[in-house]
C-alpha cells in the first residue's frame, strides 16, 4: 500500500482584542453618627464611608439637613442642635461619580430638650408685719426652658393652700415673733427651687384708752 501524505497548510492566526470594560457601578454608602440621640445644643459627627467599586473614580459630595447647621467636608459632616427645638431631623447626602451615577443616604437625629432648674429669690427676706394686719409675700421665680411653674408654699414648716408666685401671709392665730415662710417652685420636668423668708410679727402699738364724758342735762 502506498502512503498517503497531507499537505499541510501554514495559514496566519489573527487575534482580535475587544476594547471596553465592565459597566459603571455606582458609589456605596454606610452613614453612621457618633450618636443618634442628642441634647439641645450638642453636635454630632456623621460618617459617609463612601467607596467606589470603580477603584479610579473621583466623588463628590451633597450634604444636606432639614433644619440645624451642618459643616461638611466631603465624607463626613458635623451636625449642631444649637437653637433647635427637641425633635427629630433628617441628614440627607448623595453621593456622585464622575459619571453621576449616585448613591443616597439618610440618617435621622433626636435633639432632646436641655432640662435645667428653675430659679427663684426671696428678696427682701426679711419683713415686718403688724400684729392683726397681713402682708403680701412676693417670690421671684423664672425657668431658662420657659417652663410653666408651680409654687408651694410653707409657713413655719406647714404647708399651706397657694399655688400662686404670691402669698399673703397673715397675723391672726400667729403669735408674735418670727416665723419662716418657705416656697418651692417646680417646673413641668419635675426640677425645683427653694427659698425662704423671715417673717417678724410686731406686738400691736399701745395705745390708751379714750374717754368721752357726756352732760345728762335732767
Amino acid at each position: 500500500m502506498r502512503e498517503r501524505r497531507l499537505p499541510l497548510l501554514l495559514g496566519s492566526v489573527v487575534v482580535l482584542l475587544a476594547a471596553g470594560g465592565c459597566a459603571n457601578r455606582p458609589p456605596v454608602l454606610n452613614c453612621v453618627a457618633d450618636q443618634l440621640t442628642l441634647t439641645e445644643g450638642e453636635s454630632t459627627t456623621i460618617q459617609s464611608n463612601a467607596t467606589d467599586p470603580d477603584r479610579n473614580d473621583q466623588l463628590t459630595f451633597a450634604w444636606t439637613a432639614d433644619e440645624g447647621r451642618l459643616v461638611a467636608q466631603n465624607g463626613s459632616a458635623v451636625f449642631d442642635s444649637t437653637s433647635l427645638s427637641p425633635g427629630t431631623y433628617t441628614v440627607s447626602l448623595e453621593v456622585k461619580d464622575k459619571k453621576q451615577q449616585a448613591a443616597i443616604c439618610e440618617i435621622d437625629l433626636t435633639v432632646g430638650k436641655n432640662s435645667m432648674a428653675p430659679t427663684a429669690s426671696c428678696e427682701p427676706s426679711n419683713l415686718l408685719v403688724t400684729e392683726g394686719q397681713s402682708r403680701r409675700i412676693q417670690v421671684q421665680a423664672s425657668d431658662p426652658n420657659g417652663d410653666v411653674l408651680t409654687y408651694s408654699w410653707t409657713v413655719d414648716g406647714r404647708a399651706v393652700t397657694n399655688n400662686q408666685s404670691s402669698f399673703e401671709f397673715g397675723t391672726i392665730n400667729r403669735t408674735v415673733g418670727n416665723h419662716r415662710v418657705g416656697v418651692m417652685v417646680r417646673d413641668i420636668d419635675g426640677l425645683t427651687a427653694n427659698c425662704e423668708f423671715r417673717v417678724t410679727i410686731d406686738p400691736r402699738p399701745n395705745t390708751a384708752p379714750s374717754v368721752a364724758l357726756t352732760l345728762d342735762k335732767t
